[in-house]
């Protein structure tokens, strides 16, 4: 496996475990959904920062691969595990 498809596949994967964990969080914090996905959007840069690094994939194009299947991911854990948790709202 190439270290582009290696970074793409353990973005995806952190895309999910990070927005079951955020779901889980978020009724406990007093915080809006809006500073959640700010985080989940800082995460995402700050992981493709150093997976890049680790795997050996230049930053502007570790960037850009697996963006839309952390985003997508993540957001639809984030948003399932949020409802199922019992949120408050």
């Amino acid at each position: 496996m190439e270290a582009a498809e290696k970074l793409y596949w353990v973005k995806a994967a952190l895309g999910v475990l990070l927005g079951f964990l955020f779901g889980r969080v978020q009724p406990m914090l007093p915080l809006s959904g809006y500073s959640f996905f700010a985080v989940g959007l800082l995460m995402n840069f700050l992981l493709s920062d150093l997976l890049g690094r680790q795997i050996g994939v230049e930053r502007p194009k570790a960037w850009k691969i697996g963006i839309g299947a952390y985003l997508f991911t993540w957001l639809a854990v984030w948003v399932i595990t949020y409802t199922l948790s019992g949120s408050p709202h």
